[in-house]
């Protein structure tokens, strides 16, 4: 049976009344609090007593003091001449124990409970949760913003979605919590000065506990979603990275607190080495990926393979695409093809990245791109058809070419709509938009299509196309 165990709290650095009523229930079952650690409350098994705790605040206390203050110790043998032993502290929160049924109060002016509880407040928790909620709404309107500038990139990208419901909780979370704090101290000020009462504390416990469940359930199932590849590997590196960060921030921190560092220089030190080593564990994790080829960890083996030529390696890919060469023509039995598709999905629409293109040694084979995108969320359509209608207009700013597209007979697509790229003064691509009811598809073909390829095309990329009506 162990004798000792930690525990992540979910309490509100200010709920002194939550704290203190959560450190009695576990004195009941057997468990006192002995020590605060970076989060971690540590408990030691006692005989299941009935004790009383009291949570006091020394706004002048630091996380980064090597060792109490001076005066925060003769506070602490004040308090213990009362009964009231020192269970743990963390930063400017103290707590205190007392085996006495009716204890005499550490504290009995409510008026400065109230203004200590408040001067802690902006020391600590006031300015980084504000931190945190100014981060949030910036990372929120930033992936917003690309939503609406890029939405044929963002809208589709698991990344840009992922970002949104743990930077939403953020802020959420932040905002209950100075919400929170900021009603009870104004009430519990009035109270004190004309009822001479201290006012419970709510915090926002339950609201906390519940965004954590939304949280590991939504990773869960993003990390499912992700599949194997690239994109696994970079969120695996990217949750190492983050962990790697705190655990050299925290261990730099912890040992100079051992090493009896001073508080100032403890602090500037650890702000100064966070700031660099996020810098530089990003940069390296970016080298890693890029460099050493990484992305490839769990790259499906039956997918790709590589082939050598003039001395450079090239990926042939063996995905399955909808419409490919060989359905639109006979094609050389020397031909050899890539065939890479990149599919991204989300509750709004799908995306579909196709391209087959023959390999380095024979690159007379014709080879065929496409976009497909099946719009779930019929309001968006119109913003994927302007995207797509004007994608060629930054070219017009930096060339004398003008490229646009222009109305063609749809009739062959069996589609609502089709249009052709045209460039110069009047000179047609073989680049093609064809609208159906919930679903587009930009097209490059690496030669001029007949009618009837158009109609396999849609047959074979939209199988519910039809004459439109």
């Amino acid at each position: 049976m162990k004798d000792k165990k930690r525990r992540l709290e979910i309490i509100s650095f200010y709920d002194h009344t939550g704290t203190e009523k959560h450190l009695e229930e576990m004195a009941a079952k057997g468990w006192l609090l002995e020590k605060i650690s970076n989060g971690l409350w540590c408990y030691r098994r006692i005989e299941p007593r009935s004790l009383k705790f009291a949570v006091t605040f020394f706004p002048k206390a630091s996380d980064f003091d090597p060792k109490p203050s001076e005066s925060q110790q003769t506070f602490v043998d004040y308090c213990a001449q009362s009964g009231w032993k020192l269970a743990g502290l963390s930063a400017q929160m103290q707590v205190f124990y007392n085996e006495d049924p009716d204890p005499v109060p550490i504290e009995t002016d409510p008026y400065l409970q109230v203004e200590n509880i408040h001067k802690a407040m902006k020391r600590n928790f006031l300015p980084a949760n504000l931190v945190l909620l100014l981060c949030g709404l910036f990372q929120l309107g930033l992936n917003l913003w690309q939503m609406f500038d890029n939405p044929l990139y963002a809208l589709f990208n698991n990344f840009t979605w992922a970002a949104l419901i743990p930077w939403s909780l953020v802020v959420i979370l932040c905002s209950a919590e100075i919400i929170s704090y900021l009603r009870w101290h104004k009430r519990a000020k009035t109270a004190a000065l004309e009822e001479d009462i201290l006012l419970p504390t709510k915090g926002t416990r339950k609201l906390q506990i519940v965004v954590l469940i939304v949280l590991a359930i939504f990773l869960v199932i993003w990390f499912l979603s992700l599949g194997g590849g690239s994109n696994l590997v970079i969120a695996l590196m990217s949750f190492g990275y983050m962990g790697l960060l705190f655990l050299l921030v925290y261990l730099l921190k912890w040992f100079m607190k051992k090493k009896q560092v001073s508080t100032k220089v403890n602090r500037i030190v650890t702000f100064a080495a966070c700031f660099i080593l996020a810098f530089a564990l990003m940069g390296l994790l970016v080298a890693t990926i890029v460099g050493t080829g990484m992305s490839d960890l769990f790259e499906d083996k039956d997918r790709v393979e590589t082939y050598e030529f003039k001395g450079s390696t090239f990926r042939i890919y063996h995905d399955d695409l909808p419409l490919t060469v060989e359905d639109l023509m006979e094609v050389d039995s020397d031909a050899r093809y890539s065939y890479l598709a990149d599919k991204q999905s989300s509750f709004l629409a799908s995306k579909l990245v196709a391209s087959q293109y023959p390999t380095m040694d024979n690159l007379e084979p014709p080879d065929l791109d496409y976009t497909f995108i099946e719009v779930k969320f019929s309001p968006l359509y119109d913003t994927f058809r302007e995207e797509l209608l004007h994608q060629y207009d930054y070219r017009n700013d930096y060339t004398e070419y003008q490229y646009f597209f222009s109305l063609v007979d749809p009739a062959p697509w069996q589609a609502e709509e089709a249009y052709q790229l045209y460039w110069g003064s009047n000179e047609p691509t073989d680049e093609y938009l064809i609208f159906w009811e919930d679903a587009i598809l930009n097209i490059n073909y690496d030669w001029t299509p007949t009618p009837e390829q158009m109609t396999i095309t849609a047959e074979k990329i939209h199988p519910k196309s039809g004459p439109p009506a």
